[in-house]
């Protein structure tokens, strides 16, 4: 009777831990989403003018950018970032962590680093093509420009992503490939759906930003399920 209630109150304590780390990640994502709209806007271009696609686009990006914050700020503390690499008892990142935990190792401290760096990239890869819809509209010879530079910071996102590659263990890559696996399962799968009703003139023609969008949609919808399965995996 004891060990269950002491069970029952360590899981209630987890659940509202966990909802609060919830709520702090979507107070994070809020204020990023608000900084990235009101930039939006000064760039001159009417959010009620935007496609849905874009929308989720903004949407997406900024969750990016909020995501690869969260893991900066995660690596600046070694024992706090050790003790979400080894999250195995129920143990949060609003947990004390006593001096008895041993931080995180150079090595853990670079990869999240480079994890933030990749995740913030993509955000700003995702948003920076429609915040340049308004400048290249009014002055059309930036286009060039904003294209270079967005080709530039693609070539930075891949490079640290084969970085991550190299120096990840088994567990991370095995993670990456099934991540990979489960979006290209889902996306081919939509994709021809969406392509024979295209052809047949059942339904309007996709552009390919359309396509990547929901592409990136599937992608953020697969990597939590594939977290989720692998941390319950983990704990079993």
């Amino acid at each position: 009777m004891n060990a269950m209630n002491a069970t029952a109150t360590r899981s209630a304590g987890f659940t509202r831990k966990n909802l609060i780390l919830m709520m702090i990640g979507a107070l994070l994502g809020a204020a990023v989403g608000a900084g990235l709209m009101e930039l939006l806007k000064k760039t001159g271009l009417n959010v009620k003018t935007l496609s849905w696609t874009d929308l989720l686009g903004l949407m997406i990006g900024a969750f990016y950018v909020a995501l690869g914050i969260a893991y900066l700020i995660l690596s600046s503390n070694r024992r706090r970032l050790a003790a979400a690499l080894e999250n195995t008892d129920g143990l949060t990142l609003l947990d004390e962590v006593g001096e008895e935990k041993l931080p995180a190792t150079d090595s853990e401290v670079r990869t999240t680093m480079i994890q933030g760096a990749v995740l913030g990239l993509a955000g700003l890869l995702m948003v920076a093509p429609i915040f340049a819809t308004a400048p290249v509209r009014t002055h059309p010879g930036l286009a060039g420009w904003i294209y270079a530079g967005t080709f530039v910071l693609f070539l930075v996102q891949t490079g640290l992503n084969l970085q991550l590659w190299f120096t990840s263990d088994e567990f991370v890559r095995g993670a990456i490939l099934a991540v990979c696996a489960g979006t290209f399962a889902v996306t081919q799968g939509l994709l021809f759906v969406w392509a024979a009703a295209e052809r047949l003139n059942q339904v309007p023609a996709a552009s390919s930003w359309d396509i990547f969008t929901m592409m990136m949609a599937c992608y953020l919808g697969v990597s939590a399920v594939v977290a989720i399965r692998m941390r319950l995996g983990f704990r079993s």
